[in-house]
């Protein structure tokens, strides 16, 4: 049962993938493709599409470097394939230039699932349309991707190709791969909407090939070097550098160019031969064995190729002085790569440079100082890659409370999946990290099986010390206790709550913050509400609690108060739920808060309110549980009818079933379609609601009761009642029965208040007036402390009825008078809305004389100050009396109060 919030992440990303690269020192000046460029920033996609080592990426950069609009660039690699990974980096090289941006897309990340791409593509897009523009420049902006043939994810592809079929016009994208993407490149060539730079265009000519020569080695070269170089390489520009690479130390470059042999990679295979062996010792095995990075510092080197870090600085100063293909990844020259060409060859000769073992070894000691320097997935890959599969598994272990502390369960997933299925099932805490990302999903059946079997290796381990065991212990009677409560056993969930909370450390923050909520739910479900608030209070006393685990305990609050019918107490924590998570961008807690606040709107008659907070949800959809999202939906298709918005009720169920239908949730359609038959029953089309209950087999449940708004075995009841017949109410009233049995078992207030109401609609349609009124006054009773309305509204006429006789004998006038005047509502029609104005005339009845008074005058068409004067009373004491007759005539001005008085035949100070 995951209530949780999360903050926005604190990601570990790799800064250097969002610079720029440094355009390098032989760069030769290209200016017909710089004015291509240029010309095709009016289109929606630029594509530089190329095989390796055609300069793609130093062309890309040159262009950039002196742009007149602002430049978000990413460099990606295989570990970006992951749709979430990809759009933290697409977010944060947004960030680069608006701070703060795309809030809404960066906490989709939060999600339980993966929301639909194309809901994630479409947030993009209109938060990259609201982004700020700078009228005095050039409004655009331009994004790179850059290695994207790396990617090798249909999802991803699917985002791009949203975006630039609907992109805004703030951005224009730039994506630089060896291979042509799969986007809808035949459709953008014919619409004119993508400028294409390829192989042939980025093709040294012998021209440019003679400007490279004199750059780079310095002196004059001749015309028939540069030919024999153009012809052998085709203008292959990697090439072309290697070859530069190896002439500087031969005294007849000529001669050197004829002994090329074949062409492209069979010349770089040949050059970069001829570039290592021109390396001394030292400067081999460097370059050979700092190939397995994908980027190195000068600490990392010096942890891989055990050299000094002022030998491994000056070796770093000696390559980039030689332009051997080493890319600065920073401007302080903290950070570097290799070309890709260039590592690949590396990396090939280092097979033959050191045995597998010995690979395997500068993959193990990598990991060792990434894993230490926080770079905990590319340590963790290290591993694998070394075939270290036990200490993968470590690093996972010792890094997931830190990423569940701050609620990072993506990445804890992810870690996972790149794990072996035979290492996570043999490992107690591999398995309690996967339970824990199912019970965030919601997934709530495959738990018990994880717990069982990490039970088992606990208990057959004898190695591990009495303080590991107690803490895995405790996240075991954590999830347990979920269990156990969802189940709607309390007392146990209690008991394993609090074993959780004995044995979990304190720097757990999250288990015990979890644990802590179980336990509150759990002392409400067996009576000890005031407890289960105590409980949460203590522990929101508790100093530098970090948000998430506030949020968390305020949604605990709001669940007890709920359950306890305790309404405006729920309200009042709510709103602060809402405030912090609004502040904090907590997407999880924002649902939960509207979807709650939507809920009371609607319980208090406020509907508008209510249909603002409802759609509110419906909006973040994917954001939050989808549980909370479809029963809000459905709220507020109920809001829609209470208004008399009769079609756009429909409307919000068709968009519920996509909505179910898109995410898979299937299990949820019966509920729909219970609901289907409760809103056919409030439009007054019986049929299709009997049809359903006589199709429909349900029992009493036995698991934990919520707050949802719709329970099917309720919705059969309403349809028994409606159908009036002996064998239909004597069903109604055993279920209902049974199920205030259930509800009361479990003091869930919430829950007995609406069920007293039918089931004594059911007494009354029995002819047993005796019992009807007598439920119904308990329910009353329980409702009148917060206001319950809508409760009794959605009932029908009938409710109206018994209510008023509830009302003539005494109990509750000024709180019947409110329930009364809401059966007035533009949902009702003249026949459903209750004979003899009752409603009004009760309302009437308990206006006090001063309030009559007003009334009376509001009818003259008297101003506030005329009235005060009248009265001899201030114009703020006509304000607040006159406010309190709204309320009491459930109306919002005077006009349409002095209307309702009229339309009472037992109020003669106002001739109709």
């Amino acid at each position: 049962m995951s209530t949780s919030s999360t903050d926005t992440k604190t990601i570990s990303l790799l800064q250097t993938k969002l610079n720029i690269p440094r355009v390098t020192s032989d760069l030769v000046d290209r200016p017909h493709l710089l004015e291509r460029l240029n010309r095709g920033l009016d289109r929606n996609l630029t594509l530089i599409s190329a095989p390796a080592g055609y300069g793609k990426t130093m062309l890309a950069a040159a262009w950039l470097q002196d742009s007149l609009h602002p430049v978000a660039w990413l460099s990606l690699d295989e570990n970006d394939s992951d749709l979430i990974v990809f759009l933290d980096y697409v977010v944060a090289a947004i960030r680069t230039i608006f701070p703060g941006a795309c809030s809404q897309t960066q906490s989709l990340r939060q999600a339980p699932q993966v929301p639909p791409v194309e809901y994630i593509a479409d947030t993009f897009i209109n938060e990259i349309s609201d982004l700020s523009k700078d009228d005095s420049t050039d409004p655009g902006f331009i994004l790179v991707l850059d290695d994207f043939h790396t990617i090798h994810n249909d999802l991803i592809n699917q985002l791009l190709t949203r975006l630039i079929i609907h992109l805004p016009t703030q951005i224009h994208l730039v994506i630089c791969s060896r291979t042509d993407p799969h986007l809808p490149l035949a459709r953008l060539r014919v619409r004119q909407q993508m400028m294409e730079i390829r192989t042939p265009d980025l093709c040294f000519s012998q021209e440019e090939v003679h400007t490279y020569l004199e750059q780079t080695l310095g002196k004059k070269s001749s015309s028939e070097i540069a030919a024999l170089l153009e012809e052998k390489t085709e203008g292959w520009i990697a090439g072309l550098r290697m070859a530069v690479l190896s002439m500087r130390s031969t005294d007849d470059p000529a001669a050197f160019v004829k002994t090329f042999k074949g062409i492209h990679h069979n010349v770089v295979d040949f050059l970069v031969d001829e570039v290592l062996s021109s390396q001394s010792r030292a400067g081999q095995d460097f370059l050979l064995k700092t190939s397995i990075l994908d980027r190195f510092s000068v600490s990392l080197c010096e942890v891989v190729t055990d050299h000094s870090p002022d030998e491994n600085q000056e070796m770093l100063a000696e390559i980039e002085r030689q332009n051997m293909f080493l890319v600065p990844l920073d401007y302080e020259r903290g950070w570097y790569r290799y070309h890709h060409l260039f590592q690949d060859l590396l990396r090939r000769r280092l097979q033959g440079h050191l045995s597998k073992e010995g690979v395997a070894t500068l993959h193990s000691k990598a990991s060792s100082w990434l894993a230490a320097n926080g770079f905990i997935e590319r340590a963790l890959r290290h591993s694998l890659v070394a075939g270290d599969v036990e200490g993968a598994a470590l690093l996972v272990e010792q890094n997931r409370h830190d990423t569940m502390n701050r609620e990072d369960f993506s990445t804890l997933e992810r870690w996972l999946n790149l794990l072996p299925e035979e290492t996570i099932q043999m490992r107690s805490e591999l398995l309690l990290a996967r339970a824990w990302v199912l019970d965030l999903r919601n997934e709530i059946a495959g738990i018990p099986p994880l717990l069982q079997a990490a039970e088992t290796h606990l208990s057959a381990s004898a190695e591990v010390g009495a303080e590991f065991t107690r803490s895995l212990q405790g996240e075991i009677d954590a999830l347990w206790s979920v269990i156990l409560a969802w189940n709607g056993q309390g007392n146990q969930a209690l008991e394993r709550a609090l074993n959780a909370l004995e044995n979990l450390p304190r720097a757990y923050a999250f288990y015990r913050s979890f644990a802590m909520l179980i336990l509150a739910l759990a002392y409400q479900m067996t009576g000890q509400t005031e407890t289960a608030l105590r409980t949460l209070d203590d522990f929101l006393a508790e100093v530098g609690l970090p948000k998430t685990v506030i949020v968390r305990l305020l949604i605990g609050q709001a669940y007890i108060h709920i359950r306890a019918g305790n309404l405006r107490q729920a309200s009042r924590i709510l709103q602060q739920l809402k405030q912090i998570a609004d502040k904090a961008g907590l997407t999880i807690s924002m649902v939960i808060a509207d979807w709650l606040l939507g809920r009371i709107s609607y319980e208090w008659n406020h509907l508008e309110t209510a249909r603002q907070y409802l759609a509110a949800v419906f909006e973040l959809r994917f954001g939050g549980n989808y549980g909370m999202v479809c029963d809000s939906t459905m709220s507020l298709a109920l809001t829609n009818m209470a208004q008399g918005e009769l079609d756009k009720s429909e409307e919000t169920m068709a968009a519920l079933r996509e909505f179910a239908l898109e995410t898979g949730i299937i299990e949820k359609l019966h509920t729909i379609d219970s609901f289907e038959a409760r809103l056919a029953l409030l439009r007054g089309d019986l049929q299709p609601a009997i049809r359903w209950a006589e199709t429909t087999h349900l029992g009493i449940p036995t698991g934990y009761t919520f707050v949802w708004v719709e329970l099917p075995i309720i919705s059969k009841t309403r349809v028994l009642i409606v159908q009036g017949t002996e064998d239909s109410l004597h069903e109604a009233v055993w279920l209902l029965q049974e199920l205030l049995t259930f509800t009361s078992s479990r003091h869930n207030t919430y829950r007995q208040i609406g069920l007293l109401a039918l089931l004594a609609l059911a007494y009354q349609a029995q002819g047993q007036k005796d019992d009807a009124l007598r439920t119904l006054e308990h329910s009353v009773r329980l409702a009148q402390p917060n206001n319950f309305i809508r409760t009794y509204v959605d009932l029908g006429p009938d409710m109206a009825r018994l209510l008023y006789q509830v009302a003539e004998g005494g109990l509750e006038p000024e709180y019947l008078s409110r329930v009364l005047a809401a059966f007035n509502g533009p949902a009702m029609d003249d026949t459903q809305k209750p004979k003899d104005s009752v409603s009004t005339t009760l309302m009437i009845e308990t206006l006090t004389q001063r309030e009559l008074e007003i009334l009376k005058l509001l009818n003259g068409g008297q101003s506030n100050q005329e009235i005060a004067q009248a009265l001899v009373i201030s114009p703020l004491t006509v304000k607040r009396h006159a406010s309190n007759i709204y309320t009491k005539l459930g109306v919002s001005g005077r006009l349409k109060a002095v209307t309702k008085a009229k339309a009472s035949a037992s109020f003669p100070l106002i001739d109709p």
